[in-house]
């Protein structure tokens, strides 16, 4: 028996880009799938930098850190 107490469900917003992360992760990862093109991997990385700028910002400042998540 868990003693932990039940965490909320993520946000729609949140559950979309995870099912949009997951599912391009998945198709990039099948044998012979195409590359992503040289727009797309920048689409893709800039979205990834602000994304990762964005989760720092929040977590310095509401105090969370990766072991509370887990």
């Amino acid at each position: 028996m868990s003693l932990r107490p039940p965490q909320k469900a993520p946000r729609k917003d949140v559950e979309n880009y995870v099912r949009s992360c997951e599912y391009l992760i998945s198709v990039a990862s099948v044998p012979n799938s195409p590359p992503f093109s040289k727009e797309e991997h920048r689409l893709l990385e800039r979205y990834t930098e602000q994304m990762a700028k964005l989760l720092s910002t929040h977590k310095k400042r509401d105090g969370h850190s990766s072991e509370n998540h887990a």
